[in-house]
């Protein structure tokens, strides 16, 4: 693991060492060389959580997003409790990425409105982000984590 600790569902993971490496990889990917800005991929990211249910992935994340710009009031939308006046951005990737841990499709309209604010290569790595942790909640729900 790139930073010398199994934290959650990869200490599972390695009994099937081989994914457990890819796993990772792309995770660390995803986290430290993609190019989302990382206020996007962590608000992506707990989307994902909240759909999911995980609060292993939640845990692990809301601080991040944090110290990233996503104010406690942002978050509190993402728990059903908060005010919906998010800025366009937040709107776009929460939709989008709900939309596609939903049903594992996106409208098109929420596409051109990621594209619009991503590009393509944006697109890409969302899609990216929403199904790597949906790997990552489902994982931990699974065995236990949350």
């Amino acid at each position: 693991m790139s930073r010398g600790k199994l934290p959650g569902p990869f200490s599972a993971l390695l009994h099937v060492p081989a994914l457990a490496d890819r796993v990772q990889a792309l995770g660390a990917y995803l986290r430290y060389e993609g190019i989302l800005d990382r206020d996007i991929a962590e608000w992506a990211i707990l989307v994902v959580a909240s759909h999911w249910g995980s609060s292993y992935v939640w845990g692990a994340h809301a601080a991040i997003a944090q110290r990233h710009g996503v104010s406690d009031g942002q978050l509190e939308v993402l728990k059903g409790s908060g005010a919906s006046d998010l800025p366009e951005r937040l709107r776009v990737v929460r939709a989008f990425s709900h939309e596609l841990a939903t049903s594992g499709r996106v409208s098109d309209a929420s596409f051109q409105d990621a594209a619009g604010l991503l590009g393509t290569d944006g697109v890409i790595e969302l899609t990216a982000v929403v199904g790597y942790y949906s790997l990552i909640s489902m994982t931990a729900n699974a065995l236990g984590w949350d």
